[in-house]
């Protein structure tokens, strides 16, 4: 028993772990999938945290599609070709039409969410009813992983327990197979058990990532990492996407913790012949305990430190924003705000001289967007293309007020 709940809550995290989607390459009216292209992935770029010049062409499309795009290596942009299409109910005023429309799937990684999370952008919620509902797609893939640092069941006790037959399992054994799992690997290189085929609506894999990390050339300083993925397929992932719309990332663990339940049970032998009538191992007891109500984990919470560092106080984006308010309501008045507009052409000068000397980068976005969203969740979430637009809007009010109030105040410091 582990008395510390501390140590629990920042060890085991829940993580989505890959996503699939296909959609109708239909959008207001206009069936063309390039000009459908042209319109939704600059909404795609807005909610992943992207610039649209960061697109680049994968000359290796998959699945039957005839293009492929990726931003970074591990989000894809799949679509056009004669196999690749897909009915699509239009539905108007006049009633429904089922026509046919080229589809486009879009797929993520679970290293390519850890970047988009690492942008600070991402509301999984939001982004989820866009793909879902807004575009109409379907959800053909998606996984959540649950990651065990804090060593609950090793992954030699699991593989021990399992190639012993005591579990109970939800999971058929496929036609030419002896058992309803694949185990793969050695403890030594890495072992993993997988429940379920490509065929099945769930699957599960057990697996020791610490080790993958390790193969991988990436380091990880503690003692345990077992990763228990559930991926959902097909109907099964629709349905978890719709649980997850309809609770939101607070109850996300409680229904983690019905899955693995249900799919998976490790129990304690007896003579009885029927499984179903072991106790259940205790040991698995309290790690499955543990996994109810596990919260989702964000890679950019890493980033929040942000309260820690001085150089936000000059960095306000609120600030700025009220500076330029500021200076809009000089043009309304100046008489009302006086000699005050010295104070204001400082201010503003030193805001445009943080953005042309620091240089800003992706993580630093992703920081002060996550400081933004922990203190008002409906903030407007900053983008790189942002920084320019700021300065461009602060050089202009310098100007403007210099322009314009140099005559009437020859005492003004500039």
């Amino acid at each position: 028993m582990i008395d510390d709940l501390s140590v629990v809550e920042e060890k085991v995290s829940l993580h989505f772990d890959w996503l699939s989607f296909t959609l109708p390459m239909y959008y207001e009216g206009d069936t063309d999938s390039e000009h459908v292209f042209e319109k939704l992935f600059p909404i795609f770029c807005d909610y992943l945290g992207y610039e649209i010049d960061e697109l680049i062409v994968d000359p290796y499309p998959k699945n039957n599609y005839k293009k492929s795009y990726k931003l970074g290596e591990h989000i894809s942009f799949r679509y056009g070709g004669q196999y690749t299409k897909m009915k699509y109910v239009v539905k108007d005023i006049d009633g429904a039409e089922e026509i046919m429309v080229d589809s486009m799937q879009f797929e993520v990684t679970g290293q390519g969410l850890r970047e988009i999370e690492l942008r600070g952008i991402i509301d999984y919620i939001d982004f989820f009813h866009f793909l879902y509902v807004t575009c109409d797609g379907k959800c053909n893939r998606l996984d959540l992983a649950l990651d065990d640092k804090v060593g609950f069941l090793s992954i030699d006790w699991i593989k021990n327990k399992i190639e012993a037959g005591d579990y109970t399992t939800k999971f058929r054994t496929p036609v030419g197979r002896n058992l309803p799992y694949v185990p793969q690997g050695s403890l030594e290189d890495g072992y993993s058990i997988t429940f379920g085929s490509r065929n099945s609506t769930q699957m599960m894999c057990i697996y020791d990532k610490k080790l993958e990390r390790k193969f991988r050339g990436e380091n990880y300083m503690g003692d345990n990492w077992v990763r228990w993925e559930i991926r959902f397929l097909g109907q099964k992932a629709n349905m978890a996407l719709d649980k997850f719309l309809e609770v939101g990332y607070a109850e996300l663990g409680d229904f983690y913790y019905e899955n693995l339940v249900e799919l998976l049970q490790i129990r304690d032998r007896t003579k009885d012949t029927h499984k179903d009538r072991w106790p259940i191992n205790k040991k698995w007891l309290e790690f499955t305990k543990y996994t109810k109500g596990v919260p989702l984990k964000l890679s950019y919470n890493y980033f929040s430190s942000i309260d820690k560092k001085k150089a936000w106080r000059d960095y306000s984006l609120s600030r700025m924003h009220v500076l330029l308010d500021m200076s809009d309501c000089y043009n309304d008045d100046h008489q009302v705000f006086g000699l005050g507009i010295a104070r204001l052409i400082h201010e503003l000068e030193k805001q445009l001289d943080i953005l042309e000397e620091e240089k800003i980068e992706m993580k630093d976005i992703a920081l002060i967007n996550n400081y933004r969203l922990q203190r008002d969740p409906n903030s407007k979430l900053l983008k790189v293309s942002d920084l320019f637009k700021y300065k461009l809007k602060l050089e202009a009010a310098i100007k403007h007020l210099k322009n314009s109030y140099i005559d009437d105040n020859p005492g003004l410091p500039f």
